[in-house]
């Protein structure tokens, strides 16, 4: 679990022009004098928590340090002090005060909100801001004023290194980027008061009338507004929590605790298409003209066929500060700064836009009885695709009265040893399920891979592209399954989500544990009307069976209690070599490898690292391929067995030292020996030898 940072807050102290300092001080307050701003702010201040008065505003002359005779934003601090109560109200705290005489004098680092939050370590300008106001710390002015953001303004003519290291991005794939992202009101303090609407929770159509009423988008028409939040939702400023309701991400807060836009420059690089083509291009080009830029963009991004996407991603790396605009087009320092940490190639989306085969205007389909459980078990035991399969017939059972006791919640997860038949499980349920009822299985099923780029149900789903000519509708494989399910709902669907932890199950699949709870709405876009034949949202499809697959290891996400409790999870450990090795034909069987195979599988199952029925087959296939390529001699074979045993099972061996772990490893040495595989029992012993030594041991050390 994370550790919550310290939160210091910076608050004024001017109402309608007249400074309210000495009487907060007297009085031991502080208050807020907004009638509807900064509640949610002032209500979340803690007791304990340490406060500071501030007074903002511009200097240019008689600065303790050269600022090339420009303006510099100047912050005072008059008090500190200590919260003693909070009313909960949003307006009036206690405080234990202390004056700062002589008034203090901060620099660049000021914001201008009346309440500031500033996060310890969140950043470093953060931590010395903090350190200045309450430590009594002085302020290092050259390493502000040389910090990227504002060298160009104010730096030394020797351009002192930047002051943190090149940042690090994780660019996502470039088809699920939004595709340009248009210009808005404000821009970057537009968003931050887009933002800042969240505060506290808000439903889409009520950010709506709040943004109609708001500074920058009151002249905004309602689908204007929709698409300000669509766009602060698709670059991860907000996000939903229980209730549906809207608030900050962690990355929104950060962004509106912050003066510099580090963390939108960061969303804007990583989450839209064409916002790092166009830095990367002008630095390596500057200066450059517009008309170049434009031209640029378009060119790997075709469907761009006017100037509209392309000025708009100009002019926001233009008001982020990221370039500048004298004529022509120039990198500033703080560009280079983001733009040193783009990869040198940087991806390019397919062409195509795909679209939905439209089902709105196609008739229903008449529901049709759907098979009992004792139609699905005899299936299963009679299928000849399934001969190669060890499932038992509790695994089946389990999981057809999971997907069928619950008609708004058919969702089930299937845990455990990779390579034991969960997704072939769910897989082969959902073709003999849709056989039965008389329809295609291909129509009626979709497995979708998990990616662990997914952040939001875009990669499941698709997402809208409003920047296009005509909004178009990105479409992913899972949508497919919905829409139809919604569409004929006396008819089974089934989607199946392969490693489903290997991205935050909360984030991508949120919209479905929303709506199977309160078995209500599936939405599908922010848009009003349909895109490409894709409604906004479904209702719930009751006849939709979700099924997953997981790995439990140090490569997959945990899950939540929010996806647990909305699932039947079913976990497979108990793995039946010997009924797996029964169902071989004759002249498949390998005896003394599949002895060997048995014996190896009992020390490892203690500690729960014996291996599947896939490990098995593989390694079965790997040895008949012996003969084939013409080793067949003892002494190759047993040669190549060694090493097929030191590459698939080995590196599953892990753990701490403890009495089962040690005599795993002791059986597993002890029977590598008896059957001459030389190298996997001296690797044994290399790791039972380190995990003497330092308590732990894996195959990879």
């Amino acid at each position: 679990m994370d550790t919550p940072q310290k939160a210091y807050w910076f608050v004024g102290a001017t109402w309608g022009g007249e400074d309210q300092s000495e009487r907060f001080i007297s009085g031991g307050t502080w208050e807020n004098g907004y009638e509807d701003k900064f509640i949610e702010r002032v209500q979340s201040m803690t007791v304990g928590e340490r406060i500071a008065i501030k007074a903002s505003y511009t200097r240019k002359h008689g600065l303790p340090f050269d600022n090339r005779d420009r303006a510099v934003s100047v912050m005072s601090i008059k008090a500190v002090g200590t919260i003693t109560a909070n009313k909960g109200d949003g307006h009036v705290i206690q405080v234990d005060w202390t004056i700062v005489d002589p008034v203090r004098e901060w620099y660049f680092f000021t914001y201008q909100p009346a309440v500031w939050k500033v996060v310890q370590g969140s950043s470093w300008l953060a931590d010395a801001l903090i350190a200045f106001a309450f430590d009594g710390q002085k302020q290092d002015y050259d390493r502000f004023r040389n910090e990227p953001y504002w060298r160009d303004r104010y730096g030394s003519p020797e351009d002192i290194a930047a002051a943190e290291e090149r940042p690090i991005l994780e660019l996502w794939p470039s088809s699920k980027q939004l595709k340009g992202i248009s210009a808005t009101s404000g821009y970057m303090d537009g968003y931050r008061e887009a933002v800042s609407m969240t505060l506290g929770g808000v439903e889409r159509d009520e950010f709506v009338d709040l943004a109609r009423n708001s500074i920058y988008f009151g002249k905004y028409s309602p689908q204007s507004c929709r698409n300000v939040f669509s766009n602060i939702r698709r670059i991860g400023l907000i996000e939903p929590l229980d209730g549906g309701l809207w608030h900050p991400s962690k990355a929104g807060e950060i962004f509106l605790e912050e003066e510099i836009p580090n963390q939108l420059v960061r969303n804007m690089l990583e989450r839209v298409f064409g916002v790092a083509h166009a830095l990367q291009y002008i630095s390596g080009k500057s200066p450059v003209e517009k008309k170049s830029i434009f031209e640029y963009l378009r060119s790997i991004y075709p469907q761009w066929t006017t100037d509209f996407a392309t000025s708009s991603i100009t002019a926001w790396i233009k008001s982020l500060g990221l370039i500048t605009d004298d004529v022509q087009y120039n990198i500033t320092a703080y560009g280079r700064y983001w733009a040193s940490a783009l990869p040198g190639t940087l991806q390019i989306p397919a062409l195509q836009t795909s679209t939905v085969t439209s089902l709105s205007h196609d008739k229903a389909v008449e529901a049709r009885p759907w098979p009992s459980l004792q139609q699905v078990v005899d299936c299963f035991a009679t299928d000849p695709d399934l001969a190669k399969y060890v499932f038992s017939g509790t695994q089946i059972q389990s999981l057809h009265v999971a997907w069928h006791c619950l008609k708004n919640k058919r969702f089930v997860i299937l845990s455990g040893l990779s390579g034991t038949g969960k997704t072939a499980l769910l897989r082969h349920y959902a073709r003999i399920y849709c056989t039965l009822s008389g329809l295609d299985p291909d129509e009626h099923c979709a497995v979708v891979a998990v990616s662990p780029d997914w952040r939001d149900p875009s990669g499941l789903l698709g997402y809208l592209n409003a920047l296009h000519a005509d909004p178009t509708f990105q479409a992913e494989p899972g949508l497919r399954v919905v829409l139809g399910a919604a569409h004929n709902p006396g008819l089974p669907y089934f989607l199946i989500l392969d490693e489903m932890n290997m991205a935050r199950v909360e984030k991508y699949f949120a919209p479905f544990l929303s709506a199977m709870e309160i078995d209500g709405a599936l939405v599908l876009h922010s848009n009003d009307e349909h895109v490409n034949d894709v409604p906004p949202s479904v209702p719930w499809p009751r006849n939709l069976f979700v099924g997953g697959t997981v790995n439990m290891d140090e490569t997959t996400h945990p899950f939540s209690d929010k996806v647990l409790d909305r699932a039947f999870t079913f976990e497979f450990w108990d793995v039946s070599l010997e009924e797996f090795f029964d169902r071989k034909p004759v002249e498949l069987r390998l005896p003394f490898v599949e002895a060997l195979l048995l014996q190896l599988q009992e020390e490892l199952k203690p500690i729960r690292r014996h291996f599947g029925y896939r490990v098995a087959e593989e390694l079965l296939a790997f040895v008949r391929s012996c003969a084939d390529n013409g080793l067949g001699g003892e002494s190759d074979i047993c040669e190549l067995l060694d090493q097929a045993i030191f590459s698939k099972v080995l590196p599953r061996i892990r753990g701490e030292e403890n009495p089962p772990f040690v005599n795993a490893l002791a059986g597993v040495e002890r029977v590598c020996r008896e059957h001459d595989l030389g190298k996997s029992a001296d690797k044994v012993k290399v790791m039972q030898q380190q995990l003497a030594a330092t308590g732990i041991t894996r195959f990879w050390a």
